[in-house]
């Protein structure tokens, strides 16, 4: 599989007064060869095991590489507290993937299905923070009257280095058609992803690996049903633990 990426966009980069500035464009053209394999067995109908390897990429976001610059100022000092700006140098993330499930279905549509993952992202994208006081590389003027002190926080996307993601997924549906009236209308769906992760960014201000930003280690979903040819109707949790949303210098 091969996909061709194009894509131009133009944003309005302010002069830092709120009433004149210019727009600037921005665009970039590129290709990825995806290869991969799958593999599929089926020893009776109601058991699947599936395998497969493949690369694939992840295009960063429009709002990302192309947008204004966000000025953060205290309406009382006039101090400049943050800037956050896009990324238009953004590459697209790739990942080498390796995944292995097995799915377990009862005559009634019910499910039990288990499967684990494997993937080596290079260029994952995360939030960096640094601080300036050189407003030259910011894309635009700093407002007329604000004050620097000490360096201003500057936002923006980058690219890492080299990420690892694994882990276990499982997950079970079943509607309860066994028991009688009313009851037979309800069901139940559940699953629940354990998962490691390890990034190394290559700031020089983190040295050592951390978790891959916005990979949780865990995240469960419990869904309760009822459902008939009328009415359908559902209560939902969901559970999303820690994670990694961005790394900051102080420098």
């Amino acid at each position: 599989r091969y996909e061709l990426t194009r894509y131009s966009a133009d944003s309005w980069q302010s002069n830092g007064d709120d009433t004149s500035g210019r727009f600037v464009g921005t665009g970039r053209t590129y290709g990825e060869v995806l290869p991969g394999i799958s593999l599929n067995y089926r020893p009776d109908a109601l058991t699947v095991y599936r395998a497969s390897l493949r690369r694939s990429f992840s295009r960063p976001a429009f709002g990302l590489i192309s947008g204004e610059t966000v000025y953060s100022i205290d309406d009382t000092s006039g101090k400049l507290l943050g800037i956050s700006k896009p990324n238009p140098d953004l590459n697209p993330s790739k990942a080498d993937n390796a995944d292995l499930s097995a799915e377990f279905y009862d005559a009634h549509g019910g499910v039990l299905s288990a499967s684990t993952y494997y993937k080596r992202i290079t260029g994952f994208v995360y939030t960096s923070q640094s601080a300036t006081s050189n407003d030259n590389t910011l894309g635009g003027l700093v407002p007329t009257g604000t004050t620097l002190e000490n360096g201003v926080p500057v936002t923006m996307p980058q690219n890492g280095g080299t990420a690892t993601l694994y882990g276990l997924e499982l997950a079970a549906s079943k509607r309860l058609q066994d028991l009688p009236g009313i009851w037979s209308n309800f069901g139940a769906t559940a699953n629940l992803t354990l998962q490691h992760s390890a990034a190394d960014s290559k700031r020089a201000d983190q040295p050592g690996k951390t978790w891959l930003p916005r990979a949780p280690e865990q995240i469960y979903n419990l869904d309760l049903f009822y459902d008939d040819t009328k009415l359908r109707a559902d209560l939902s949790y969901n559970y999303t633990g820690l994670q990694l949303l961005g790394l900051t210098s102080d420098r």
